[in-house]
């Protein structure tokens, strides 16, 4: 399916730490588009040409010579490399197969050839290990097919589709890195065509009858599906409780999407909760919103709400979930292991739903 880029908003042009787009999106001939709050947009993205030339010159190839590839045919290579497969990550299945079959590497196992792919892309590898590099067009047989990248889409309408994310860039082997839909994304401009698809997030998803509470907890782009949530909601007259406890790094100049989450406050649609955590001698995040408010919050919980957390598997969701459990064992008497079963069941109930990564 194709979409044609409407708007492209740069959320944070005065920030120096982050790049953060709002981008618009709509059906070209303007049809109705299908999809529902929770759910996730998925782009096909384009790698960079700059990183495909220098590929071809390590691979000492011209770019025009032909390759067969299994779902796109024959294609030249430059297109290869450019639209077909994955050369902005380093997948260690690569590193696994040159151990096996090559020889090469001295990665003790799996966790060690995890740990040194990451941050590392093609063009480091082919640096690192010059044989693999003399393969030529050979090695393209070893590239993984480049995977659509999945977004949480921030609507609730069926005339355009929007989503939240940061550009993904950073240094690594004293060279720039970015992340190839993010990054292609941020690039493009209103009336610019991309290949998408919207994925069901059936895990995800706001309860059926709209007067049950929810609350959201999200830092950073994680705010995205649950600004999808709040535009159904406040399309219901007389719905449940909303609370949102939301985290950035600083109010001034990372407040993502903050004039339309303090409308909803102001019209009594939401409870909002900001933590900035640099706008502090001391690190203030969402946690630390929620324990201050955990009397109301073991009140909604009581009353049937619904807990929704979206953002970092490795930052926010620990945190949140380490601290529900604790609430579990105080406020109902059971031992760690009775307080990890219930947050288990509550899962599966979908009392709570996480949209992590």
């Amino acid at each position: 399916m194709q979409l044609q880029i409407t708007q492209s908003q740069l959320l944070t042009p005065h920030s120096a730490i982050k790049s953060v787009y709002l981008v618009t999106l709509q059906h070209p001939q303007g049809e109705r588009l299908s999809y529902q709050p929770g759910d996730w947009l998925t782009v096909q993205a384009v790698n960079p040409a700059g990183l495909v030339r220098q590929i071809l010159e390590r691979l000492n190839l011209s770019g025009s010579e032909v390759v067969r590839l299994r779902k796109a045919g024959e294609v030249s290579v430059s297109d290869a490399l450019g639209r077909h497969l994955e050369i902005t990550q380093l997948n260690p299945a690569i590193l696994n197969k040159m151990q096996r079959q090559l020889q090469l590497g001295e990665w003790s196992g799996r966790a060690a050839m995890i740990e040194y792919a990451y941050g590392r892309d093609i063009l480091d590898l082919l640096t690192e290990f010059p044989q693999m590099a003399q393969m030529g067009i050979e090695f393209l047989d070893w590239l993984a097919p480049l995977a659509p990248r999945y977004y949480s889409i921030a609507s609730a309408s069926d005339k355009t589709v929007q989503v939240l994310f940061k550009a993904v860039r950073y240094r690594f082997n004293d060279r720039e890195k970015s992340g190839v839909a993010s990054n292609f994304l941020a690039g493009l401009s209103c009336g610019d065509l991309i290949e998408a698809e919207f994925k069901e997030n059936p895990m995800f998803k706001l309860p059926d009858d709209p007067l049950t509470p929810i609350v959201m907890f999200g830092a950073g782009t994680g705010l995205a599906p649950f600004l999808g949530f709040m535009q159904q909601r406040v399309q219901q007259a007389n719905g449940g409780d909303n609370l949102l406890f939301f985290g950035e790094t600083e109010k001034a100049h990372a407040c993502l999407c903050c004039d339309q989450l303090e409308e909803w406050k102001a019209a009594g649609r939401l409870d909002l909760f900001l933590a900035f955590s640099r706008d502090q001698a001391d690190k203030r995040y969402v946690q630390h919103l929620m324990q201050e408010q955990k009397e109301k919050l073991w009140a909604l919980w009581e009353a049937g709400a619904v807990i929704y957390i979206c953002g970092s598997q490795q930052h926010l969701a620990p945190a949140l979930e380490a601290l529900w459990q604790k609430w579990f064992m105080e406020e109902l008497g059971l031992d760690a292991s009775a307080a990890l079963a219930l947050w288990q069941q509550s899962r599966k109930q979908k009392r709570i739903q996480l949209d992590v990564y």
